[in-house]
């Protein structure tokens, strides 16, 4: 076990760094300026867009690194009274929320950047990090990409919290999504006088259940559409029938669909809500046989000692901004689990066979040919 790994990653998840919390990225973001400017041979360069910081940092004034490590700072919500359980050591594992997710990854790339600063010759390597990848990622990544015009012929991303053995090939699309119903107040002893607006969006979610042909969840990981209601409010008084209601859903989406065809079609077959785009991401695919995954896929085998696989993931990354300019993107991480729960852990052996297995890699396409 790496007392270093398991440090950084530790500091790193102290940060509550949500994206209601400014304030709290801002310092996630002063922290690893700081940590990284200490390195030998390493220079930062900070940016924002729309509020959100972003960083990168290399051994070369270019943005067409031959590798960039990408990750963000950013978790999902914390709920207060889970703040005392951040973090924890169990054993093997590192618990928390933003362990796997990916605090635990960014550790590995500071730790990365610091292995290649010892070399005479270091290799073509940027480390980019931002700060609303649970958001949709658009002033981030996206930024980078779009904006500044970062493209590096390789990026890894650690943003799968599968196996250590897996591979991503491919990551579902996302259409996030609020709904809002118009219904008619009443007394709540005499409902049949109103309309209630929460039972119209349980009406919507039935609808779009039927639209995309869900049922029930099997059980394990399956390639299917799936639905899920984030947030809902409605009401003002437990004895009054509601007017007004909303919900936001996050619908996941495979290759049936792209994001737009799936908006209109809820627009159209659910006429009594208003549905709204909040956030999007279409399909993305990654071709296992390119032979810059490929080499991955021994590399990766070499240091875990057993074979590796490529699979689909039902999540999303930011490696969708990168595909649009022509960059190889390998997504792949350590063994994690209990993704945005206050649970989330990951596995300390997997994350130092990571760090392996980036440095190998690096050696074979970190420098320029």
């Amino acid at each position: 076990m790496s007392s270093s790994l398991v440090s950084i990653t530790t500091e790193l998840m102290r940060f509550r760094s949500s994206a209601s919390n400014p304030s709290e990225l801002r310092k996630i973001v002063d922290f690893s300026c700081a940590y990284l400017k200490k390195i030998p041979g390493v220079e930062v360069l900070r940016y924002e867009s729309l509020g959100k910081p972003s960083l990168v940092a290399s051994f070369e004034k270019s943005k067409r690194p031959e590798v960039a490590l990408v990750g963000h700072l950013d978790i999902v919500e914390v709920e207060k009274k889970h703040d005392l359980l951040l973090p924890c050591l169990r054993g093997r594992r590192l618990i928390g929320r933003g362990a796997a997710d990916m605090r635990g990854g960014v550790a590995v790339f500071f730790e990365v950047m610091k292995y290649f600063s010892r070399f005479a010759k270091r290799p073509s390597l940027a480390l980019m990090l931002s700060t609303d990848e649970e958001i949709g990622g658009y002033d981030g990544m996206g930024y980078l990409t779009k904006t500044q015009k970062y493209r590096p012929r390789i990026a890894l991303i650690p943003d799968s919290g599968l196996a250590i053995n897996s591979i991503v090939r491919g990551e579902k699309g996302a259409l996030h999504i609020k709904v809002s119903a118009r219904g008619l107040e009443s007394h709540g002893a005499e409902p049949w006088d109103g309309e209630n607006a929460i039972e119209l969006l349980f009406d919507a979610r039935d609808r779009m259940c039927e639209l995309l042909a869900i049922e029930n969840y099997p059980a394990g990981r399956r390639w299917i559409e799936t639905i899920n209601i984030g947030t809902i409010h409605g009401g003002t008084s437990v004895n009054k029938v509601p007017s007004h209601a909303e919900m936001k859903c996050d619908i996941r989406f495979t290759e049936k669909y792209t994001a737009r065809t799936l908006l209109k079609l809820l627009q159209k077959n659910i006429p009594f809500c208003r549905i709204e785009q909040i956030m999007d991401a279409e399909v993305t695919a990654y071709d296992p046989k390119h032979p810059l995954r490929k080499l991955y896929k021994r590399v990766l085998e070499k240091e875990i000692g057993k074979m590796a696989k490529f699979v689909w993931e039902h999540g999303n990354s930011d490696g969708r901004f990168f595909t649009k300019g022509g960059t190889t993107v390998i997504v792949h991480s350590p063994t994690g689990g209990k993704i945005h729960d206050y649970n989330e852990w990951i596995g300390l052996k997997s994350q130092e066979q990571y760090l392996n297995i980036l440095k190998a890699y690096i050696h074979e396409v970190g420098y320029p040919h």
